[in-house]
Order: structure tokens, then sequence, then C-alpha cells
């Protein structure tokens, strides 16, 4: 990925990277056309989940609500899934059909019906969003992200908190 504005002391080994909720962002140089529209996920470990700006996104996928997370379409840019509560764990969301995608916020978890739709050709980016002309930065701290084809959220979470519980328990 291309940094942009991450310093050092943004990154702690055991919990990850921090976003400023301002300038700081990744881009992973992975363009959201890379995956066929009906088999694509995306996913994030939030070790601190912070305020209501993304996690990683572009015009699309997974962005943050001001009382929670909202799923911003999973390639249907007009539908969403929306929980109630920010969670810390695995946010993420994958579409193996065209008919809909499931998701996956921290303890929660669920499907919703939403007819897929070509993605714009851009990149994804973590911690930083876009809508409508406007930048969104996250302020959270991210532990992981995936990008990817279409894979079981449940057991992604379980191996992801396993690597993250593993990683904790082997750092001083």
């Amino acid at each position: 990925p291309t940094n942009y504005n991450f310093v050092a002391g943004d990154y702690n080994r055991e919990t990850g990277l921090v976003g400023d909720g301002s300038t700081k962002y990744l881009d992973t140089n992975r363009r959201l056309t890379a995956d066929p529209q009906n088999s694509a996920h995306v996913a994030v470990w939030a070790s601190t989940f912070i305020g209501s700006n993304p996690l990683l996104a572009h015009s699309d996928w997974v962005a943050t609500g001001s009382t929670g997370i909202g799923f911003g379409g999973s390639r249907n840019r007009s539908t969403s899934s929306n929980t109630t509560t920010a969670a810390t764990g695995l946010n993420a969301v994958s579409r193996n059909a065209s008919s809909g995608f499931s998701w996956r916020h921290g303890i929660l978890s669920g499907s919703t019906t939403a007819t897929s739709e070509a993605p714009p050709s851009a990149n994804y980016w973590v911690f930083r969003g876009f809508s409508t002309s406007i930048n969104y930065y996250g302020a959270h701290r991210l532990a992981f992200y995936s990008i990817g084809e279409a894979l079981d959220l449940g057991a992604l979470d379980g191996r992801v908190t396993d690597l993250v519980n593993a990683i904790g328990a082997a750092i001083p």
C-alpha cells in the first residue's frame, strides 16, 4: 500500500495503525474491479473503533455511520445495511452472489438483499472514504485488513481473532 501521512508513532506492534481522522490513509493500490463483481470481500480488524468515519472504503463497501457501521452497499451503492453500535473486532462484508451480501460487525452478523452493480474503477483505501465529492478520514486503530474474492466471514473472524490474540501474547 501507499502511505499517506502516517509516521512511525502511529504504529503499535500489538494493536496496529491509528488514523488521525483528517489526513492519514493508505491507498491499497488494489482496484475495486480486481475481483469478480459477485465474488468479493473486504475486512478490517478494529482494535479501537472511533467516531463516524471510514474503516476501509471507496465509494462503496465498508464505511461507518455516526452510531455504528454502515456497509455502503457491497457493490450496490443504493442499498446499505446498518448496525446501531460501534464495534471492535472484525468489520467485514462478503458478496458471493448477485442477489445479496453477508456482513460482520464485531459480534453481530447478518445478510442483506441487494442486487450487485459493477464497481467503479478506483482503488480501495484504508482509513479513508469518499461520498459525493467529500473525503472522510478515520481515526480508528486497525490491526489487519483483507481484500479479495468472497469468503466465509465467520471463519475469517475466528482466524484473525486467533492471530490478534497470538500477537498480543507474544509481545512483552
